[in-house]
């Protein structure tokens, strides 16, 4: 990885990136993207290359190793190299948006990956210092990837970044740093009294504005909610089938896409799906959730997410894989009162799924989010 003074700056300006034949691994001094693992499924092409099995992980978080703390150093220095305050993520987010431009109007020769991966260790810095989390290594199925861990939430700031390079997104960094921030921060406190209650079924025709929480509780598809059924799980790991850190990772897009729809405009929030075929993330929207879920199920993807809003009160339950006529509309009431919700359901192919979702006032013009995003349970699969 090189680093490219802009013209007569006299400053170090944007990341660019050189091309290495001879593929990954480190060579020459340049650190390329096997050097820490990164998620991509074991034995699967594309743009990411394979982390392969590191260290014999079995599935679930441990300490990286020395090894991939050389590595994340290397690139820790490499991004110090450039001349950007790797403490503050506005400036990292600049440096990020320069770097795309140049890239992409280069024709995409270079190989961005180094740069990428160096972005989201400093990214993941950044969070760690501000939630006072962890880096840890998270082992799935799927494969590893470095993670942000506290025990509110966990993060994949190196698959962040490289789905949003992919995507050609720009300007989003320090949003995505703050949302961030607030999942791994976050706690809600458990209802240990009370009947269960389930989300207002939305009506159709109705404005509001939804924020974001987390997924919904298992429930009975048949029979009365569970008298327990009002102790959410506090976070994605609780849940019966923890979910894949790609999974979490779509979902907190799509829930922050989400909150962006409807604060502060206070809705209402057009219904869309987000679909992932282990390439590229496609998004589209719907006029109604049953048209997103029949597109998701029929795209064939490896993991996906749909976002609509509803109707959040202190406890909810799942019937039929959705919270109860949440997932039928995608409109609801306004009544400023904080109920009002932005909900997410996602998951991996042939896994079954979770529902996050974060609460917002619906005050046209000047909506808020309320609270800390939460997770509400666990539903049927997508896909």
């Amino acid at each position: 990885m090189a680093v490219d003074a802009g013209p007569g700056n006299g400053h170090q300006d944007a990341i660019t990136t050189t091309q290495d034949p001879r593929g990954a691994g480190t060579h020459g001094g340049r650190t390329t993207l096997t050097d820490v693992p990164d998620g991509t499924p074991r034995g699967a092409a594309g743009p990411q290359d394979s982390a392969g099995d590191s260290a014999g992980d079995v599935a679930g978080d441990r300490p990286l190793t020395p090894d991939e703390t050389g590595h994340m150093d290397r690139l820790r220095r490499d991004l110090a190299a450039s001349g950007v305050d790797v403490r503050d993520a506005r400036a990292i987010g600049a440096l990020y948006d320069r770097s795309w431009t140049a890239w992409s109007q280069s024709g995409g020769a270079a190989d961005p990956r180094p740069l990428v991966r160096a972005l989201g260790v400093g990214l993941g810095d950044v969070l760690a210092a501000r939630a006072d989390g962890a880096w840890m290594l998270r082992t799935t199925p799927e494969g590893a990837a470095p993670v942000v861990l506290t025990p509110a939430w966990c993060v994949a700031p190196l698959e962040e970044v490289t789905a949003r390079w992919r995507a050609g997104e720009q300007g989003w960094v320090e949003r995505w740093v703050d949302r961030s921030v607030a999942h791994l921060t976050g706690t809600r406190s458990r209802h240990t009294t009370g009947e269960p209650r389930v989300p207002t079924p939305a009506r159709a025709g109705d404005e509001r504005a939804p924020e974001v929480a987390g997924p919904p509780v298992p429930g009975d598809p048949t029979g009365p909610a569970p008298a327990g059924a009002h102790e959410r799980p506090r976070t994605p790991d609780e849940l019966p089938s923890p979910p894949s850190t790609p999974a979490q990772d779509l979902a907190l897009r799509a829930l922050a896409q989400a909150v962006d729809d409807v604060v502060p405009a206070g809705g209402p929030l057009a219904p869309f799906a987000m679909v992932d075929d282990g390439v590229d993330v496609v998004v589209r929207r719907f006029a109604e959730p049953a048209a997103a879920r029949a597109w998701v199920r029929a795209s064939g993807a490896v993991r996906a997410a749909i976002a609509w809003q509803g109707r959040l009160d202190d406890d909810v339950t799942t019937r039929d894989g959705v919270p109860p006529g949440a997932a039928r509309t995608g409109r609801g009431g306004r009544d400023g009162n904080g109920r009002e919700a932005v909900f997410v359901e996602a998951c991996d192919r042939g896994r079954p799924g979770f529902v996050v979702a974060h609460r917002y006032t619906s005050v046209p013009g000047v909506s808020r989010i309320v609270g800390t995003p939460e997770v509400v349970g666990a539903c049927e699969p997508l896909l």
